[in-house]
């Protein structure tokens, strides 16, 4: 069977679309039927929400680091996290701001860890 709003193949069994979240509850940003397979293991579900998102999440900590390789490290990052602790997300919210925001945490917290610290050196 495929989706009637992307026209990709929905998986025998499954409730709603894993790219596009159709057929699912439309609730939030409309990606809670990609959360609901996302939760029970499906990887398809899990990429559908990586390529629904990345550009705000990219944009996002890239608005506060500016170098390339350590934006695509805090993204990767970001992704790990969102999806090892999905479990946690609550479903009356919308996706997109909860995935932003763990990026802008992870950014946050590299830019902590990175801030110089002065000590003074007595021994002179």
């Amino acid at each position: 069977m495929n989706c009637d709003r992307c026209g990709r193949p929905i998986p025998e069994g499954n409730k709603a679309c894993p790219f596009c979240a159709s057929g699912g509850e439309q609730a939030g940003d409309g990606l809670a039927g990609l959360v609901a397979l996302a939760r029970e293991g499906n990887q398809n579900a899990l990429a559908a929400l990586y390529e629904k998102t990345y550009n705000e999440v990219f944009y996002t900590i890239k608005s506060m680091i500016k170098d390339e390789d350590t934006v695509l490290d805090i993204l990767q990052d970001t992704y790990v996290k969102a999806f090892t602790y999905l479990d946690r997300f609550q479903g009356d919210s919308k996706f997109s701001p909860w995935v932003r925001q763990i990026g802008a945490n992870t950014a946050r917290d590299y830019l902590k860890k990175k801030k110089v610290q002065f000590t003074r050196d007595y021994t002179g």
